[in-house]
């Protein structure tokens, strides 16, 4: 069997054969694809990426594609050439579909024709569009705005229309796939609003390699008042929410600090105004009196990510809409105690007062309490990451999840012959 991979941005071996950006890899995949290789099974791979032509390479096995990406006044039909130029050349059993988010999916179904098709939904754009504001007003979207957006007409508002933009070609999407993938209630109510007589499968993606490897969390070895919260670079995300209960929460708690990672910070951590959105948080952070008690990170590797896991005191996920959040899921198998907002498919999660805390997104009143009463016990905390922990491994058993995805692949290549 021949699988045809469609993935936001290229695997890392793709990466590393081409002498691309290595932080534009999808390292989260690698373990699903190790699965789909020992299975005997040819995984060949396909991403848009700012490329100047067409890029190709041969590595574990099988033959991977980087397609230029096509500028905004062109449209997304210049993507069928390339689609039929690559199912020429591997005419796969199986297309594989990882995500919604970008225009090149529908030209590819174009192009499929019989082929069956798997869509496993990572963002829901239907969802993502409507809340993308993460509750801002209308005038503050329009008011924190860079003198490079407003020269490009960019920034916040342009990036929801562009995500109800997406969400509606992600609903043609759905009608048209013989089959997703998902992985919580969530995403599986949504899907079948859009089509009710599509087929679903529940498959959970297994963790980065370096999650099982790592040591858990030790409150010992924690720094005291830490709290590491998720990729924060756009309001849906919800970090002004977290910075309102950080203010209430210094106020008990003077040394709390807030590692933020995703968002580009100078080298003393300090926030770098590069759009609209930290336009806004770096207002908030001057009018709050927060600039000593939040760190920017920037981009994170994996092994950074499991350090400052490994180090916060607990971790916090305050997005007004998510899916199987993959930061609530690792630090979960670090250990780390969790908070987060109870929305999407995190609903699903934690078991609130044993292995973590919920609280309702727009209540930083309330998430400030929640974390204050981590710091305060000790007891609590470890609770929390034991319980976690024991949840986490179940939810992420390595051969348990392989075997789910072949099984979608052996139904679907099934269907295809009967």
């Amino acid at each position: 069997m021949k699988v045809l991979w469609v993935v936001n941005k290229p695997l890392p071996e793709v990466s590393e054969a081409l002498g691309l950006k290595k932080e534009l890899s999808q390292s989260w995949l690698q373990d699903l694809a190790r699965v789909v290789r020992e299975a005997d099974i040819t995984l060949c791979s396909a991403c848009v990426e700012k490329v100047d032509s067409l890029r190709t390479t041969h590595c574990c096995d099988g033959n991977h594609y980087v397609i230029p990406m096509a500028s905004k006044f062109s449209g997304a039909s210049v993507y069928e050439k390339y689609w039929r130029q690559i199912m020429e050349a591997e005419k796969p059993d199986l297309i594989h579909l990882h995500g919604t988010e970008y225009a090149h999916t529908l030209p590819l179904l174009n192009c499929a024709g019989k082929i069956p098709t798997v869509l496993t939904i990572q963002g829901v754009m239907t969802r993502i569009a409507e809340h993308y504001a993460g509750s801002l007003r209308f005038g503050q979207l329009l008011k924190y705005r860079t003198l490079k957006e407003n020269l490009r007409l960019g920034g916040m508002l342009a990036t929801r229309a562009q995500y109800r933009k997406q969400a509606r070609s992600e609903q043609e999407i759905i009608k048209r796939v013989d089959c997703v993938t998902g992985r919580t209630l969530w995403d599986y109510a949504i899907m079948k609003q859009i089509n009710p007589d599509l087929k679903y499968y529940a498959c959970t993606y297994n963790l980065r390699d370096g999650f099982y490897k790592a040591d858990k969390w030790d409150l010992d070895q924690a720094q005291r008042h830490t709290v590491y919260t998720a990729f924060s670079s756009y309001p849906l995300k919800g970090l002004h929410i977290l910075l309102r209960a950080l203010a209430i929460v210094k106020e008990r708690f003077p040394n709390v600090l807030l590692k933020v990672p995703g968002v580009k910070g100078d080298k003393d951590g300090r926030l770098i105004i590069n759009s609209g959105y930290t336009k806004y948080l770096s207002h908030l952070i001057s009018r709050l009196k927060l600039q000593d008690n939040v760190r920017f990170l920037g981009g994170q590797s994996e092994a950074d990510v499991i350090t400052n896991m490994q180090k916060a005191h607990l971790c916090v996920v305050s997005s007004a809409i998510e899916g199987a959040s993959a930061t609530v899921r690792e630090a979960m198998h670090i250990g780390t105690p969790c908070i987060c907002s109870f929305r999407g498919g995190m609903t699903e999660l934690l078991e609130d007062r044993r292995s973590g805390f919920y609280y309702d997104y727009p209540e930083y009143p309330y998430l400030a309490e929640r974390i204050m009463q981590i710091f305060e016990n000790d007891q609590l905390a470890k609770q929390f990451s034991k319980n976690s922990i024991a949840s986490a491994e179940a939810m992420h058993d390595r051969q348990a999840n392989g075997e789910k995805w072949l099984q979608v692949y052996r139904d679907m290549m099934k269907i295809c012959e009967d």
